[in-house]
């Protein structure tokens, strides 16, 4: 199945860099329904300061702000003031940028867009203006910005790709129905994908049963599956009686099995005893199975102990070992004395411990020795405490020195160790 491939390869890569002692990034598993952003954060952070510096369009409120952030005074033509922008600040003054781009009118942003990315080659902020001046256009004028955004796609198809998403998304918070029937209309491609991403959300927040109407209307496929699947989660928080219903009534097949674990999800993040009962009552067991992934995804990290308590009074052969494998990635890091008394009860538990061991060692480097002392295979316990305590030695040099004194590594190693800079 998709969803255990996909938690194997999580899994083997956090593992295989732990090994090494590199393991500094956060383990991510992709829950049904969420967005994994591409557009730029700094970008995505700051465009909402921009909205908010002018009122719709109102140069007047824009004199305020300057004498506020006691920048110099702007030009009158706001279109040299960018131009200027690029060539005094290449490298980004940010505070100029939203200054800048709060200053722009609706006749103007498709100017500014073009000169911004014309820019780029010189200015490390084209990208950035593009954006904020794309996400204002939209929330003062959507149809213009759309109109400008449809041009860019038949003549600057990676202009159009890069601030999209920011039209979209401003237009859909104001008629989400109009987005989402314009990104159906588009031929297959990452625009087309980029504007569904934006234009979801709306409905995930307020009504998602509509969404679901909407794109069932799309052609059977897996497109349509996946968009599916990400909105049925929000559906079955709002509505799980609903969601359940709906999705229970498909006809067995790749749709019913792609959306129904999506619906646990959602319902089980509202009511996980009655997801979790609803679960035990499916009888094909390749639903139940994805089902019950989906119920230990969702109650894990809202509510670890009750979730590992259900998890193990399942049926033997519902107990798969990746189940375990939710719990480790998924417990509260604000929670490890409960995830050791847990972990405690379980027999295999190695494999685990690294895992979750690797997952906190850089911030937590002497809870990641803890859990590693717990393991069985004496070999692999002292290697991985060594490296743990290398990059430990890098972040607190004296902790590091006093906890490896005081270990149970070899003689040789801690000498070797006390003599070590960072």
């Amino acid at each position: 199945m998709k969803s255990k491939t996909l938690l194997a390869i999580i899994i083997a890569s956090a593992l295989i860099a732990f090994g090494a002692g590199l393991l500094t990034g956060l383990v991510v598993f992709r829950r049904p329904g969420i967005r994994i952003e591409s557009k730029s954060a700094r970008a995505r952070e700051n465009h909402s300061f921009a909205l908010s510096a002018t009122s719709q369009g109102n140069r007047g409120s824009n004199s305020a702000l300057r004498e506020e952030t006691a920048l110099p005074k702007l030009s009158t033509t706001t279109l040299a003031d960018l131009k200027a922008l690029f060539t005094d600040s290449p490298h980004g003054d940010w505070n100029r940028i939203l200054l800048v781009t709060a200053a722009f009118d609706t006749n103007e942003f498709a100017e500014g867009i073009t000169a911004s990315f014309e820019a780029e080659g010189s200015s490390a902020s084209g990208r950035w203006v593009a954006d904020l001046l794309a996400a204002r256009w939209a929330a003062i004028d959507p149809q213009k910005a759309l109109a400008f955004l449809q041009s860019l796609m038949e003549r600057k198809s990676e202009w159009a790709l890069q601030i999209g998403g920011y039209i979209v998304e401003e237009w859909s918070g104001k008629d989400p129905n109009a987005a989402l029937a314009w990104a159906k209309q588009l031929p297959r491609g990452q625009m087309r994908q980029i504007a569904f991403n934006c234009a979801l959300p709306e409905f995930e927040k307020h009504d998602a049963a509509s969404a679901v109407t909407s794109l069932l209307k799309l052609p059977d496929g897996l497109e349509r599956n996946d968009l599916l699947k990400r909105i049925v989660w929000s559906w079955a928080e709002q509505d799980p009686n609903a969601a359940r219903a709906w999705a229970s009534s498909l006809p067995a097949g790749s749709m019913r099995l792609s959306v129904l674990p999506s619906v646990v999800f959602g319902w089980t993040r509202t009511d996980p005893k009655a997801a979790s009962d609803y679960v035990h009552q499916l009888s094909d067991d390749d639903e139940r199975i994805d089902c019950i992934h989906s119920v230990m995804d969702a109650w894990v990290s809202r509510d670890p102990r009750a979730a590992v308590a259900w998890m193990a009074q399942l049926p033997k052969d519902d107990q798969m070992p990746d189940l375990f494998h939710f719990a480790v990635l998924n417990w509260p890091k604000d929670d490890p004395d409960g995830f050791e008394e847990w972990i405690a009860t379980v027999s295999d538990r190695d494999h685990l411990l690294e895992m979750r061991a690797g997952m906190i060692q850089q911030n937590d480097p002497a809870r990641a020795l803890r859990l590693i002392s717990m393991m069985d295979d004496e070999e692999k316990r002292s290697g991985l405490m060594q490296n743990v305590a290398k990059d430990w030695l890098r972040i607190d040099e004296s902790a590091a020195k006093a906890w490896v004194a005081e270990s149970q590594l070899p003689e040789d190693f801690k000498k070797n160790f006390a003599n070590q800079k960072p």
